[in-house]
């Protein structure tokens, strides 16, 4: 059972996420796996955590953002995200520690790096059914479907407020399910149930903080000092997994 130290952290370190996510639409998770994994949480704990938490977030976020939300595409990216969620659960399941830490910090600098560069998908259904059936797979296995769900959204012509509002729409509906399937495998534990009613005390700070950089802050200055911020969390991904 994780100590009232950790717990602290655990609140603080979901408040960061929150506010992360609350700014560009995704990258909670990015950022507070990482993080988890460094104070001592083991990969599959932090994992349905991460995913507890999330779920809590962008419900939220989705409820008071939801006449923003496009729905069609929503639709599409939510089924394809349930077929991939079975993969990544096994992956969950069976692979090591160590390996799960690594594919974690590979995950995240693979995602600076498209970031950075302004890597798009096309704006088509195709693309779209992939990178849904993708972030089903990575939400279940590494906690973080946002990656190629940011690609395939960026590609297409939907406002900075639009792409939020449905990134949390596809968000809450595929950890509704994650969370779920998480429980019946037995990976959502006391533990990680724990470190999700710490993650419902960080959260709401982190949001109302990040809520108001997103309307006065400089998307791109904000921008830098996340990707600044994974770069140096998937670092300590690998040192965990090491």
């Amino acid at each position: 059972m994780p100590d009232l130290t950790l717990l602290a952290a655990a609140v603080a370190v979901f408040a960061l996420a929150a506010t992360a996510q609350a700014v560009s639409g995704f990258g909670g998770a990015m950022l507070a796996i990482p993080l988890l994994l460094l104070l001592g949480v083991d990969p599959a704990t932090a994992v349905a955590a991460a995913t507890g938490v999330s779920l809590l977030m962008s419900a939220r976020a989705w409820h008071r953002e939801r006449d923003h939300v496009e729905v069609q595409t929503t639709r599409r990216l939510v089924v394809a995200g349930l077929l991939g969620m079975p993969l990544g659960l096994l992956a969950l399941l069976v692979l090591d520690e160590g390996v799960l830490a690594r594919g974690i910090g590979v995950l995240i600098l693979v995602t600076v790096a498209l970031t950075a560069f302004r890597v798009r998908l096309p704006a088509s259904r195709s693309a779209h059914w992939a990178a849904g059936g993708l972030s089903g797979a990575l939400l279940t296995s590494t906690g973080m479907n946002g990656p190629p769900l940011v690609l395939a959204l960026t590609g297409t012509q939907l406002s900075a407020r639009r792409i939020r509002a449905t990134l949390q729409a596809v968000f809450a509906v595929q950890d509704v399910v994650a969370v779920g399937l998480f429980v019946v495998a037995g990976v959502l534990g006391l533990d990680a149930l724990l470190l999700v009613v710490a993650g419902a005390l960080g959260v709401p700070l982190g949001w109302a903080v990040g809520d108001r950089v997103f309307h006065r802050l400089s998307e791109t200055t904000f921008r830098r000092i996340v990707l600044v911020g994974l770069v140096a969390v998937a670092l300590a991904a690998f040192t965990q997994g090491a």
